[in-house]
């Protein structure tokens, strides 16, 4: 076993930019976010919350930890968009075995869709980037940072009426914990529990991983306190077991459907969703898990190494995903802070994962090695990981957003600014040259697609941003699809229809936001891909029309970022220059990497990229996998049929498109093969 400090000395190549001082006052304040849409302030404002912040930070290149931060207490938002922390601090590099006191101010701000920011309360100029749900619970994890660390923040307001006795039901617990740094010593649990309201949460059988170890079942006996005074109470474990051990601090949800903590003493999380209430009857959300959540976590991958060292990668993300029908569009921010620089990327795929609930509405993901448990009538979604993918994870349902009364006036929704052929979540962000649409309601009363090229007014209707005004493709009441110009971020969008401006929506800009064109017309499924590069000679690649090992195919996508002008033999459509996105974009099918020999923006000005690339050889035959990359992002929504080397495709009988490439994406950014009237807001 390793202490954190032996650790810090013996590999110090790796430590924070800045690193604040063990149980000492914190300095510095946060900027302020530019532009910020802070109309859902109130969600915060005047309120009190119990929360609970982990910090870890890698020392060497193990992943074991050279410290380890534990803040709890509680945080009261004020008006005006500050808050104020007291509570305990708990810092491996102060040599103490006991907490500390803690208190810090610091800022916030919170959009109308819930989704927000918390400056950090040790490094206050970075941002929690995270949300708050309708029942008022807030998760988030900061992502954009020059310093090393890793985080997990939770919160839940608070609720003077919580006693032992008003905690009663059954809990699903996920539990996480780095206990003295050594990456082998890492645990992350589950269990169940049955509070009684009188203090006794009965013998649990925990289902606990350590390190790179096979999952074990440890039986403890518990119990539990709470109190009115100070909002919080003890969730006990007097057996000493070696999974779970001690007093640790408990929190609850003011409806006390969601418990959180952690050892005020230790650097652990646990967080507990209720699934049944008292009467025994169904809490599940089995039938309610849908709509959007936002989500953060934090993830250790364990290996093994030639010379049997355990070796783990930490990482830790924020984002969104939409939940319908058993299929998860998923987007993470992800930080590796251990990597030289930090690396954050976007990583945005599809789990299809059968969601098969049982009584206590949970699900196994066995591609990620994941079980989920949903609870308080599909409010809250949290997970634990199975060896060799440890971690612990929250998801809550966001607020939804729904039309003003003014009727006639423009609104933004403020998650609805999204990639024209993914529908990634809004938390991917935006690019330059991205094609994306934004949904709302009174965009405009005289509907209809734009010619080419795009001009930035269509019937009085004009998008700008950052002041900039864009090339719209189309609009119709409630969606509009634009072009985003070469501007730099963080971006502000308006819609202006005949001089009446909406409100003002928030987006991330990045490098690079890939999204694949579907057959499906929803982001999902098999890849608008094919055989030829102009509209009149493509020829779709289907099930019946495979694509061949060796063969070039090309692919229809947008979101490849800022491009250059080039020239040459193989410049453009009928002759004309191409643009060459200046970011490299690599592709995979089917796990292997595809040569990538024309990626090029569309030069009739649709906001299309197409990508030709050379289908590996030793691609396993069937509806494989589709992933475009970027040097910040990574999109795994799609899929491609690919042949068997030695079988003869059918393409020469397929029947081409006589579509152009404004056609196709305006047909698969509107979800429709006509215009309709009113699109509905998402994709799905």
């Amino acid at each position: 076993m390793k202490l954190f400090l032996a650790i810090a000395l013996l590999a110090p190549a790796i430590q924070a930019a800045t690193t604040p001082p063990a149980c000492a006052p914190v300095t510095g304040t946060a900027a302020p976010v530019s532009g910020w849409d802070n109309t859902g302030d109130n969600m915060l404002s005047g309120l009190s919350y119990q929360f609970r912040h982990v910090h870890y930070t890698v020392g060497d290149t193990n992943g074991d930890l050279s410290r380890a931060v534990s803040i709890s207490g509680a945080i009261t938002f004020n008006s005006g968009g500050t808050y104020s922390i007291t509570g305990q601090e708990m810092d491996s590099n102060s040599g103490q075995t006991t907490a500390c006191t803690f208190s810090v101010n610091g800022t916030y701000g919170i959009s109308a869709s819930g989704f927000g920011f918390i400056s950090n309360p040790l490094y206050p100029s970075d941002m929690i980037w995270g949300a708050v749900s309708s029942n008022h619970i807030f998760v988030g994890s900061t992502t954009e940072t020059a310093s090393n660390y890793n985080d997990l923040f939770v919160a839940a307001q608070a609720s003077a009426s919580t006693t032992v006795s008003t905690l009663q039901g059954s809990y699903a617990v996920a539990y996480m914990n780095f206990p003295d740094g050594d990456v082998t010593d890492l645990i992350t649990a589950g269990f169940q529990m049955t509070t009684n309201g009188s203090g006794s949460g009965g013998t649990v059988n925990i289902l606990a991983y350590q390190g790179n170890n096979p999952g074990v079942t440890v039986a403890e006996d518990i119990s539990y306190t709470y109190s009115k005074a100070n909002n919080s109470g003890t969730l006990g474990f007097p057996n000493l077991g070696p999974a779970i051990a001690g007093n640790l601090t408990l929190y609850a949800s003011s409806d006390t459907s969601f418990i959180f903590g952690g050892n005020p003493n230790g650097y652990d999380i646990f967080l507990g969703v209720r699934t049944a209430i008292a009467d025994g009857s169904s809490d599940t959300g089995a039938g309610n898990f849908s709509g959007v959540y936002a989500q953060a976590g934090i993830d250790e991958t364990m290996a093994a190494t030639t010379n049997a060292t355990v070796t783990g990668s930490l990482q830790t993300h924020y984002g969104n995903f939409e939940a319908i029908s058993g299929a998860l569009l998923v987007h993470q921010r992800i930080l590796q802070a251990a990597a030289i620089p930090p690396k954050v990327y976007s990583y945005t795929y599809v789990d299809e994962a059968s969601v098969g609930f049982n009584s206590g509405g949970g699900y196994i993901d066995t591609t990620t090695d994941r079980q989920y448990v949903i609870g308080g009538d599909g409010l809250v979604r949290l997970g634990f990981g199975m060896t060799p993918n440890l971690g612990i994870s929250v998801a809550i349902q966001g607020v939804q957003p729904s039309c003003p009364a003014t009727g006639t006036t423009p609104y933004i929704f403020p998650d609805g600014v999204l990639n024209a052929a993914s529908y990634a979540p809004y938390t991917a962000g935006v690019s330059q040259g991205e094609l994306v649409v934004i949904f709302g309601c009174g965009f405009t009363s005289n509907s209809g697609g734009n010619t080419m090229p795009y001009s930035t007014d269509f019937n009085g209707v004009q998008v700008t941003f950052n002041d900039t005004a864009a090339a719209i493709a189309y609009v119709y009441p409630g969606q509009l699809a634009a072009i985003v110009p070469d501007i730099s971020g963080p971006v502000q969008i308006v819609v202006n229809n005949n001089g009446t401006t909406s409100n003002t929506v928030w987006a991330s800009m990045r490098e690079t936001t890939p999204g694949v064109f579907t057959q499906s017309e929803d982001g999902l499924g098999d890849a608008l891909a094919g055989f030829g590069l102009t509209p009149l000679s493509f020829l779709p690649i289907t099930v019946t029309n495979p694509a061949m090992p060796g063969e070039s195919v090309s692919i229809y996508t947008t979101g490849l970022g800022d491009v250059s002008a080039q020239s040459g033999p193989t410049g453009g459509i009928l002759g004309q220059t191409f643009y060459a996105p200046s970011n490299p974009i690599t592709v995979t099918i089917g796990g292997l990497p595809a040569d990538v020999t024309y990626p090029a923006l569309d030069p009739l000005g649709t906001g299309l990229y197409f990508i030709t690339v050379t289908v590996p050889k030793g691609v396993t035959p069937g509806d494989v996998p589709l992933v475009i990359s970027g040097p910040d992002s990574e999109t795994a929504q799609t899929t491609i049929e690919v042949a068997a080397a030695s079988t003869s495709t059918s393409s020469a009988a397929a029947a081409p498109t006589t579509q152009r490439h404004a056609d196709v994406a305006r047909m698969f950014a509107n979800r429709a093969s006509a215009f309709p009237s009113q699109a509905p807001k998402g994709p799905f």
